[in-house]
């Protein structure tokens, strides 16, 4: 609440954009429950575990170890800081059950994650499809956070927030991916 009471202009433009995208058609709204299924604490593990049982059968374990660790410290970062901020969601109907605090996006956060490592880890397997993972994980992100606008269950900076916080982490986590494999690599090549 400190966040919005130091920067009206800033509650004005949530109040603006969520009101825009709140409802909408019910295919909109669809496609938003849906996503927040997937974007869901236990949707988001069955994908990570997915993904990184794949990543370990192509030998790649630094990549399953990243994408796990990535996603362990977005949902440890999102508790905390939910914890530290306490803001309550929107006074709208919500169109799918929410429960805790509002700041920042879980799902967002988790959008982020999983996308932004997704699409850096499998560029590492398969260059010549850079631009297809680019894509399809600029679309997994901006669709989960613009969801949960639609749904009326986040505040637009709530998710703006996520993205923020998962982008710091994602980067980080990446970072130390290729740090790990360009040292492995360097071992080998001794």
């Amino acid at each position: 609440m400190l966040l919005l009471q130091g920067y009206p202009a800033l509650a004005s433009l949530d109040a603006l954009i969520g009101m825009a995208l709140y409802g909408g058609n019910s295919l909109l709204v669809s496609i938003s429950q849906l996503l927040a299924v997937l974007g869901s604490p236990l949707g988001s593990l069955l994908l990570v575990t997915l993904f990184a049982s794949w990543f370990y059968r192509k030998k790649d374990s630094a990549a399953a170890q990243a994408l796990l660790a990535g996603m362990l410290l977005c949902g440890i970062s999102n508790w905390v800081t939910k914890q530290l901020v306490n803001r309550p969601r929107p006074e709208l109907e919500h169109l799918l059950a929410a429960s805790g605090s509002s700041f920042p996006s879980g799902h967002g956060m988790s959008a982020f994650t999983l996308g932004f490592l997704l699409a850096c880890l499998l560029t590492r397997h398969y260059p010549r499809l850079r631009i297809g993972w680019l894509v399809l994980a600029a679309s997994w992100i901006l669709l989960s956070g613009l969801g949960r606008l639609v749904l009326g269950v986040h505040y637009f900076s709530d998710v703006l927030a996520a993205y923020a916080l998962a982008a710091a982490l994602s980067c980080a986590v990446y970072d130390c991916y290729r740090r790990r494999v360009s040292a492995q690599h360097a071992a080998l090549r001794g």
